[in-house]
């Protein structure tokens, strides 16, 4: 019955937002400015006060703390003759956040980016550039801490994340 509850809560925060690409298992918080054109796979969540611009993509169990800022790249200021305000934007750039993701409270990531599978994003962190898969970074701007896993955990964790996300229930199965 919780399970049923959950999801109709996710449809109403999906309908609020008009994020018809979130898919119903994952959870958008209140007070977020997010673009209709945001898809995100299963099992996600995004924490309050986000702001998401225009052309993001977000897989399967991806987990946002509060205030993240998905922005930037976005401005002509190079024209001589011409003030930044009326130079226009260029094209959008997809930023992609793969599966399995963690992103700490008050990040900024710089639209156009990808974000590989199974990597932590430190609080307050500002990713400028691509960050490889299973990286834990920090700072800013974010740079490489440490590595998530060894080689061997890392084709463990792989071969889990190739699987179907299960359905039943928001509990991880037993073995």
């Amino acid at each position: 019955m919780i399970n049923y509850l959950r999801i109709i809560r996710s449809f109403f925060q999906i309908l609020r937002y008009r994020v018809w690409g979130v898919h119903i298992t994952s959870y958008v918080c209140a007070k977020s400015n997010i673009y209709k054109s945001l898809k995100m796979g299963r099992y996600g969540y995004i924490g309050p006060n986000a702001n998401i611009g225009p052309n993001v993509r977000m897989g399967n169990y991806v987990m946002i703390g509060r205030d993240l800022l998905i922005a930037g790249k976005d401005h002509i200021f190079n024209i001589p003759g011409t003030a930044t305000i009326f130079s226009g934007r260029p094209k959008s750039l997809q930023t992609i956040i793969e599966d399995d993701v963690w992103i700490g409270a008050r990040v900024s990531i710089m639209e156009g980016v990808t974000i590989g599978r199974g990597s932590v994003i430190a609080m307050g962190s500002v990713v400028t550039n691509d960050i490889l898969p299973y990286s834990i970074v920090g700072g800013v701007p974010a740079k490489l801490i440490k590595n998530r896993f060894e080689n061997e955990d890392v084709k463990i964790h792989d071969e889990y994340l190739k699987k179907k996300p299960f359905m039943g229930s928001f509990a991880s199965k037993k073995s």
